[in-house]
């Protein structure tokens, strides 16, 4: 969906896709193995961008685990 507004800006709304901490796990322990992060993405069908984010809040993650 895309909506115009005076003065001209573009709004895009994306899809969002909820990931579980299990998820999230994986993805930090794929790439500390060493796999790229575009590798993560396509094997665990996640967008690119949420690998960023996780690695962003990763020390959150872990403690979420305790």
């Amino acid at each position: 969906l895309v909506t115009l507004q005076w003065p001209l800006r573009v709004q895009v709304e994306e899809n969002r896709k909820t990931i579980t901490l299990n998820q999230k796990e994986e993805v930090i322990k794929l790439n500390e193995e060493g796999m790229l992060k575009a590798e993560i993405s396509q094997k665990l069908g996640l967008p690119l961008t949420v690998n960023s984010q996780v690695f962003s809040a990763k020390e959150n993650i872990f403690k979420k685990r305790g």
